[in-house]
């Protein structure tokens, strides 16, 4: 009978590991769907808002009229009058000798 009664602990406790693991395993699935799910709805969302802005744009260049680019030159460099003054004298500077 205590043969009986530890063989069916043994099955027990085996049967709770296995089903333990399968569940990891299950749990496991359902986060990488849930992932996959995610990355979906991210993408749906930004594909959503691109034909939003691609709508709107298009709507503004029908409804305004064409106008020819604006052509950017570069503004020539005035001259300044310089502030300070030219050194006419030579430098006295002199380095000590170590």
């Amino acid at each position: 009978m205590d043969q009986t009664r530890t063989g069916a602990e043994e099955l027990a406790t085996r049967m709770r590991t296995d089903s333990a693991q399968d569940i990891r395993k299950i749990l496991a699935d359902i986060e990488v769907a849930r992932a996959s799910a995610e990355d979906e709805l991210e993408t749906q969302r930004l594909l959503t808002a691109t034909a939003r802005i691609r709508a709107f744009s298009s709507s503004l260049s029908t409804e305004l009229p064409h106008e020819e680019p604006v052509e950017f030159t570069a503004a020539h460099a005035k001259k300044r009058a310089s502030t300070t003054k030219k050194r006419t004298y030579p430098s006295t500077s002199v380095r000590k000798a170590t």
